[in-house]
């Protein structure tokens, strides 16, 4: 008997073929899937990447302007010599930092000049510029000494004495309202204050030049009579 020349039919339950056909066949249907969307949605496709571009230019765009007006402050501000022209730029550039620095300036010519009552409106509306900002524990330190020296030398005191306790007021600030506080006791011959005002000084900065000062007054307190101690004059630097 000749053996048959025939091709061995597939195996029952093969479906190999199957699934190498139907993927196949997937294939071509899947990207014709994603070409039809893509017809079908093509413009709002383009607007949405558009959009995007548009978006980034404009925050570069922003970005570039508001540099470019904070360079144009800065020069305004250099070029601002006299008091008036310190009060326009502060005026003009309200709500900036830069407009409280400059309403800071004027209050401190004002001290400068001996009109303390002056320096105390500018160093009051400096702080309504500069409120929490690293200039607030200048200002108020400010605002004490014109009190001091002005017409109100019992809130000055107390503001003096609120700063030197603020504990997260800057060293330098309550280093210098600690030692306008001795300055004061030296000039009412009070050695006990000056003793206390000597420990606190110590505890916030102990190798500054405000402590060398007020170890300096103690000891002249020590050598001179209380009279003279309460003649003396005091100068007073500007804050």
């Amino acid at each position: 008997m000749s053996k048959s020349n025939e091709t061995p039919s597939t195996p029952a339950g093969d479906d190999r073929n199957l699934v190498a056909t139907t993927e196949s066949a997937a294939a071509p249907e899947l990207e014709e899937v994603v070409r039809q969307f893509w017809e079908k949605n093509r413009s709002l496709l383009m607007a949405l990447v558009a959009a995007i571009l548009l978006a980034i230019l404009g925050r570069n765009g922003w970005d570039a302007y508001q540099a470019g007006q904070i360079e144009a402050a800065r020069e305004e501000f250099a070029a601002a010599e006299s008091d008036d022209q310190l009060e326009a730029f502060a005026a003009d550039r309200s709500g900036t930092a830069l407009a409280g620095v400059a309403l800071l300036k004027v209050a401190d010519n004002a001290f400068a000049e001996g009109d303390y009552t002056a320096a105390l409106t500018g160093y009051d509306a400096a702080a309504e510029e500069l409120g929490d900002s690293v200039f607030a524990g200048r200002v108020q330190l400010g605002q004490a000494m014109s009190q001091l020296l002005g017409s109100d030398a019992v809130a000055g005191q107390s503001a003096l004495r609120d700063l030197a306790n603020y504990t997260d007021a800057a060293v330098a600030v309550r280093s210098e309202a600690v030692y306008h506080l001795a300055a004061v006791a030296l000039s009412d011959a009070n050695a006990d204050e000056l003793d206390a005002l000597s420990t606190q000084i110590d505890s916030i900065s102990p190798s500054s030049g405000w402590a060398q000062r007020i170890l300096l007054m103690r000891s002249t307190l020590d050598v001179a009579s209380p009279e003279a101690a309460s003649e003396s004059e005091i100068a007073f630097e500007s804050p």
